[in-house]
């Protein structure tokens, strides 16, 4: 399943982190142009959804461990945030929400080690996640050294968006089929 997540998420993170300027300008207005950083950073948080953060705890009830990991990083998710909004401002705030995210998806990870006594390859697909990395970022190359060409950012989302989008799709699905990206459904003995 978290293949098929990262087919989903990684496009959509690095779609928006890429086409940030003009989606924000077909959406906003070009008034709002610096909002685009800030969806380029927001976009990195799609990434963290392709990973499992209590699957495990969940299929074995284990509902101390959610109950730690939420005591645990919802005070510290709200006090980092409020510590670099004030120092950094808006872009403070995103960068110590992803931040908080991350980190609770690496415990969550370190969590799933110890309960399935198997290294991260048994439940996190490394090597397809890693061909599917590889597509999405040359997509991401070709239309950035395509952007050159077009008029202005509009004219280059509205042509190079829908190929990067079938690029990264069409491939994902290419690479499932040969075996390349996605093994399938695997089941893990959580007992």
């Amino acid at each position: 399943a978290v293949a098929e997540l990262y087919r989903w998420q990684a496009p959509a993170a690095a779609g928006l982190a890429l086409f940030a300027e003009p989606i924000v300008a077909l959406l906003f207005t070009p008034a709002y142009a610096p909002a685009a950083a800030y969806l380029r950073v927001f976009a990195l948080g799609y990434l963290l959804l392709a990973f499992p953060h209590d699957a495990a705890a969940r299929a074995r009830g284990d509902s101390s461990w959610i109950l730690r990991a939420t005591l645990l990083f919802a005070p510290l998710s709200l006090w980092a945030t409020v510590e670099a909004s004030e120092r950094w401002g808006a872009m403070g705030a995103l960068s110590a929400v992803l931040t908080a995210r991350l980190a609770r998806a690496l415990y969550a990870q370190v969590y799933h080690r110890r309960i399935l006594r198997a290294g991260l390859s048994a439940f996190l697909p490394l090597a397809e996640m890693a061909s599917f990395s590889a597509l999405v970022l040359g997509a991401a190359a070709a239309a950035a050294l395509a952007r050159p060409f077009f008029s202005g950012p509009l004219p280059w989302l509205a042509a190079a968006g829908p190929v990067f989008a079938v690029v990264c799709l069409g491939g994902g699905r290419a690479l499932a089929r040969r075996g390349l990206a996605g093994e399938g459904i695997r089941v893990l003995e959580l007992a």
